[in-house]
């Protein structure tokens, strides 16, 4: 059930946080740092040059009627780093970030890379405790561990979980970028847990069958609509030659210019 979650779902821009925040089940809009990195044409090794990304951070907030969650990453190669960016994003109106324990540069999550590090609680810790001071009590703060995907033993993640508590972490994420979903709930039953717990579905676009009975209070799709527009322009398999432009604009899977005019309008409304 969906009664008891909160829904997050990923925008690119103005026009997709204000058509995907109208949703009535939608309770925030989620800025992706791998799809703000690709629209400037940069490798998703970690945000850590914040002003880069503020004018497409200010435009999603500007469209959307949620309030916006920025995936942050590492948030800075440094606590100097970190602080300067906080700075900056204190003056835009976030309903929250998301901080990650990668190393840099980061790896993204869903690739399978030996180098992929990820730095020591006590660190992550330090980040968490300046992102709510910076930020304020109303921001909420994600921290989001990569222990399971680098292999850790179940008590190295039970001490992550306990130190990103104490640090004032609002909500927990435990990334999972595995097959077996049981599995998966496995760990989560053995941990014990005094917080909040996001749920990232990279993979797909329903809920797996195999979750329904483990308590994530916020469930996110990070970019699915931005992949859904991707996806009309990639050529399919059976006719690769792009300069054909047969692109996949099905029969009423394209809003007419008229729509997205009144889109456009809706964000510049005073109300």
């Amino acid at each position: 059930s969906m009664l008891d979650r909160k829904l997050i779902v990923g925008a690119s821009d103005a026009m997709t946080a204000s058509v995907c925040s109208r949703h009535p089940k939608v309770d925030y809009v989620w800025a992706s740092s791998l799809i703000m990195s690709g629209m400037l044409g940069l490798e998703d090794t970690g945000i850590v040059k914040i002003e880069r990304f503020l004018s497409l951070i200010s435009g999603i907030i500007k469209g959307s009627k949620k309030p916006v969650i920025l995936d942050l990453d590492i948030g800075g190669r440094n606590p100097r780093e970190l602080r300067k960016n906080l700075g900056l994003l204190k003056r835009l109106d976030l309903g929250g970030i998301c901080i990650e324990d990668e190393g840099w540069p980061k790896v993204n999550a869903l690739l399978e890379n030996n180098k992929r590090k990820i730095i020591g609680p006590q660190k992550m810790s330090t980040k968490i405790k300046l992102a709510k001071k910076v930020l304020g009590r109303k921001t909420l703060v994600i921290a989001r561990t990569h222990s399971i995907i680098v292999n850790e033993p179940l008590s190295v993640l039970q001490k992550r979980v306990d130190y990103y508590t104490e640090a004032g972490a609002d909500i927990l994420c435990l990334h999972y970028t595995g097959k077996s979903w049981g599995c998966f709930r496995t760990i989560i039953k053995k941990l014990k847990l005094n917080k909040p717990l996001l749920l990232i579905l990279s993979r797909s676009d329903t809920i797996p069958t195999g979750l329904s009975n483990v308590k994530f209070q916020y469930i996110l799709f990070p970019n699915q609509i931005y992949r859904a527009m991707l996806y009309a322009a990639i050529p399919s398999q059976t006719n690769k030659q792009i300069y054909q432009y047969n692109f996949n604009f099905k029969n009423g899977r394209i809003i007419t210019v008229q729509k997205l005019l009144e889109i456009i309008r809706k964000i510049h409304a005073k109300s």
